[in-house]
């Protein structure tokens, strides 16, 4: 028949199934689902496959449903293949988690799914939506303000595992299909109320854009599959720049160089805001337009210590010339890391392990005729006579402060930090060498003005962090 070898020809275009793979069909008991059943199960000894039948009761329409479950078992037993049945509670879901029924019952089924695939080992999950679905997907993304991506529709394979073998086929090949078999379905009623968006769409919407264009399903179909190409281009460059600048999207906290970031083109800057937060976000979809836009302002306009707040605990705070994005995870982490710490220095020649950082500071006293080597940020030499010991390693503390080398005077040293340009998150992490009058040495970055080193300077203190 036409429609099993456009199936065929679909799924070797889209690479869905390989020799020896067992697949799960999710059967509904309807036209699309059972089409699917009976079309790959007579490709399956072509594509060499295993084939199990997988269903959930919904718990909804109880006396229907119950029916549903046992005709799907029935055309699974026919054919000899392994039949998985669960049934839930979908209505007493949505209700205590505040979701919609739609999205309740869409989340229990691939729940199931994946715990069937699990348990079986099976390779692919097959689902039966067709080129209706997909043009009734287009349009609900399109009424929602998406974006390309959500222009694209549904893929026909989704992330190697689930696939759609009839995505490209219309609806009435697969009523001509059962009827050509002589296959009957069960009919459910919920795909008639008005109650639910994608049916006044596929009943209404659908039927009046027709009369602009009799093929809209067919034209649909055809924009997903130039915007899931335009799409995945723009997905590839993305991670193109991700390596190009060392960054895990991953990771708890993410540090966006802000000049890097405005060479990009803005439609690159955006699409860049859109995975990092998404990565962030549980409910990948949870990530809407005006989040998207809220930080590509601050990255393009905000001032330094400007912060957002995004809904699933997402921090964004700009620093200078960074734009940080923190979890909430790391932020703990951070605030149980900045508690103040202080390490006395017993001897002139020692290693002290600063647990709070992780880090270890080296203290060697030297003597006679020597050359500091300057150009190294970790290493200081201090002129050891000017110290009034004993020496103190610690972290900042309000109302430090602090003379730099070269400077006129003192500053407070939340100043100097801020002239520095050092995150305010960094700061209770960065080591401060004192004595008993005043700080002499931020680590890596400055040395106090009583401790400069000169011809004269007979013993130079070497501190170094390893």
């Amino acid at each position: 028949m036409k429609i099993i070898k456009e199936t065929l020809n679909y799924i070797r275009s889209h690479n869905m199934l390989q020799k020896g793979d067992k697949a799960l069909v999710c059967v509904s008991g309807g036209t699309d689902s059972m089409a699917l059943l009976l079309i790959l199960d007579a490709l399956r000894e072509e594509l060499g496959i295993e084939l199990a039948v997988v269903h959930l009761h919904h718990g909804l329409r109880v006396q229907e449903a119950d029916q549903e479950a046992k005709w799907v078992e029935e055309q699974a037993g026919i054919r000899h293949f392994p039949f998985y049945c669960r049934q839930t509670d979908v209505a007493a879901i949505a209700g205590k988690t505040g979701r919609s029924l739609e999205d309740a019952a869409r989340r229990e089924r691939y729940a199931f799914f994946m715990e069937i695939r699990e348990k079986t080992g099976a390779d692919k999950i097959a689902l039966g939506h067709h080129l209706h679905d997909q043009a009734e997907t287009v349009l609900l993304n399109f009424l929602r303000g998406t974006g390309s991506r959500g222009l694209r529709g549904m893929q026909p394979m989704r992330g190697g595992l689930f696939i759609r073998p009839l995505l490209a086929t219309p609806k009435e090949d697969i009523l001509l299909f059962l009827k050509e078999k002589g296959v009957s379905s069960c009919q459910d009623q919920t795909n008639q109320s008005p109650l639910f968006l994608r049916n006044r769409v596929r009943l209404d919407l659908i039927p009046y854009l027709q009369g602009y264009n009799g093929r809209i399903t067919e034209r649909l179909g055809r924009m997903a599959d130039i915007m899931r190409m335009e799409n995945d281009f723009l997905e590839q460059q993305v991670q193109a720049i991700f390596l190009q600048w060392g960054l895990q999207p991953d990771a708890a906290e993410i540090t966006i160089d802000l000049l890097s970031f405005s060479h990009l083109h803005e439609a690159m800057q955006r699409r860049v805001i859109k995975t990092l937060l998404e990565r962030k976000c549980a409910e990948r979809n949870g990530v809407g337009q005006v989040h998207i836009e809220a930080v590509w302002n601050l990255c393009r306009a905000g001032h330094a210590g400007q912060s957002l707040d995004l809904p699933w605990g997402t921090r964004v705070v700009r620093r200078y010339g960074n734009i940080i994005l923190s979890s909430p995870e790391e932020r703990r982490m951070g605030e149980q890391k900045s508690h103040d710490f202080s390490y006395p220095v017993p001897h002139h020649d020692c290693e002290i392990y600063i647990s709070e950082t992780g880090q270890t500071i080296r203290f060697t006293l030297l003597k006679g005729d020597i050359v500091p080597n300057f150009s190294r940020p970790h290493i200081a030499y201090l002129d050891y006579d000017a110290l009034r010991l004993p020496l103190m390693v610690r972290n900042a503390r309000p109302g430090d402060r602090f003379h730099p080398l070269g400077s006129p005077g003192k500053k407070k040293l939340k100043s100097f930090f801020i002239d520095r340009k050092v995150l305010r998150e960094e700061r209770s992490r960065i080591l401060l060498v004192a004595d008993q009058d005043d700080i002499v040495w931020i680590g890596a970055i400055a040395s106090a003005e009583k401790i400069r080193v000169a011809p004269a300077t007979e013993n130079y203190l070497k501190i170094e962090i390893i």
